[in-house]
């Protein structure tokens, strides 16, 4: 515990390094094993406060009453920050039965103008999360039992859009949750079925932030949950969903324009073909004729990969649109190859 307080300590305390060394030493003493060393800087993973990390956890939450929580600087905070990153993504992922309820403790409420709960405290309580999911094993199973309670608890809260930078910094950090967490549990659809009817709405909110990054972040969240709940979407989300993806393609980031078709790919196979006719797929394929004509190729192969899966949708609505396309388009070659896609589509031949 000793240690955690030292690592725990500000940085310009100068402490880290030697505390590590020290805490190297017992662990070779104790053959629990070493900490791994690279040419740069010492890994952020130590065996020994791994094997003791139930027993630690307790004992710096000790004194936290039921309706406690902690203020920046509490030096049981920095205790507690010390603990999760030093003790490796996977140890943290093996015990959220324990580090959840802190987590939302600290989180649920997000930036509502009620909260008590120091907004450096939630921007250290995200990063955290986050850094142990990403830092977390692909094979680790330990994550999904608590996959839905982290987003409903702990992400969704924290993503509602309030004034001012401190605000932007807390919803871009639990967009890189989101993110991280979607990568890692995104092949158990139970999860967002359960989480999408929360996520969809407020997701749709931050796809208009003024951080491109952030923006980003929302189309690829938007793109694992449209992959994990294909056909399942309802018409209502739809409708209420198109506009907002559409409206990516104008983007001043060509990352953000490149990453939305790749979204729309997907959402165009995450509710029946009936869920988009009418207006919907006329503007969806209407944007991404208009967009296929942009000068950047990365943009245009993006696009075109989109349009090929309008074809699923309506093949008839491609093809007129299209052959209007061809005529005011600098280069008629992906219409025509469009073109010729569409009509062995609809000729039974995808």
């Amino acid at each position: 515990r000793s240690f955690l307080q030292l690592l725990g300590c500000p940085a310009d305390f100068d402490l880290e390094e030697d505390v590590l060394d020290i805490i190297k030493l017992f662990s070779s003493a104790l053959l629990v094993g070493e900490i791994q060393n690279d040419d740069e800087e010492i890994m952020l993973e130590v065996p020994l406060l791994s094997c003791h990390f139930r027993e630690l956890l307790t004992s710096i939450t000790n004194n936290l009453g039921s309706d406690d929580v902690w203020v920046d600087k509490d030096p049981n905070l920095l205790a507690f920050e010390a603990l999760l990153r030093f003790s490796g993504g996977d140890t943290v992922c093996q015990n959220l039965d324990m580090v959840e309820p802190i987590l939302r403790r600290h989180l649920s409420d997000g930036m509502s103008e009620e909260s008590s709960i120091d907004h450096g405290v939630k921007m250290k309580m995200l990063g955290l999360i986050e850094s142990a999911i990403s830092g977390s094993s692909d094979q680790s199973k330990d994550i999904q039992p608590f996959a839905a309670k982290l987003i409903e608890n702990v992400i969704v809260p924290n993503l509602a859009w309030r004034a001012g930078g401190v605000a932007a910094g807390v919803r871009k950090l639990a967009l890189a949750c989101l993110f991280s967490l979607l990568r890692r549990t995104g092949q158990y659809p139970d999860c967002l079925f359960q989480t999408a009817p929360r996520l969809l709405p407020v997701l749709r909110t931050n796809i208009d932030d003024s951080d491109s990054s952030a923006r980003q972040l929302v189309c690829l969240c938007l793109a694992f949950i449209f992959k994990a709940i294909p056909g399942a979407l309802g018409e209502d989300a739809v409708h209420q969903l198109y506009p907002s993806l559409i409206k990516c393609l104008d983007d001043n980031s060509d990352e953000v324009r490149i990453i939305v078709c790749g979204t729309l790919a997907a959402f165009l196979k995450a509710s029946p073909s009936k869920s988009f006719q009418g207006t919907a797929i006329d503007v969806i394929v209407e944007q991404l004729l208009v967009h296929m004509d942009d000068p950047d190729k990365a943009i245009q192969k993006a696009v075109f990969d989109a349009l090929l899966v309008t074809l699923s949708v309506d093949c008839g609505v491609v093809i007129k649109q299209t052959e209007r396309a061809k005529l005011s388009h600098r280069s008629s070659k992906l219409c025509e190859e469009l073109l010729s896609r569409a009509k062995e589509c609809s000729q039974g031949h995808p």
